[in-house]
């Protein structure tokens, strides 16, 4: 397990140990190639996003990807 940003702390430093910034994570597969990374390596210092589901569906979906601004 690993603690995870969801504001990367390399563009937002006032953010690195603020709790509200942090969440669990796993290791996924660090140290192999990175097509067969996920969690907490694949996503390196790219932001977590999410969309509020206001419909009334119970619905769970997540998405990253892997641009870099």
């Amino acid at each position: 397990m690993e603690i995870e940003h969801w504001q990367p702390g390399s563009k937002y430093p006032e953010l690195q140990i603020n709790y509200k910034n942090l969440l669990a994570s796993c290791s996924g597969n660090r140290g192999s190639k990175k097509d067969n990374q996920h969690c907490n390596p694949r996503k390196g210092d790219t932001e977590i996003t999410y969309t509020l589901n206001t419909s009334g569906e119970q619905v769970i979906q997540a998405s990253m990807s892997n641009q870099k601004d």
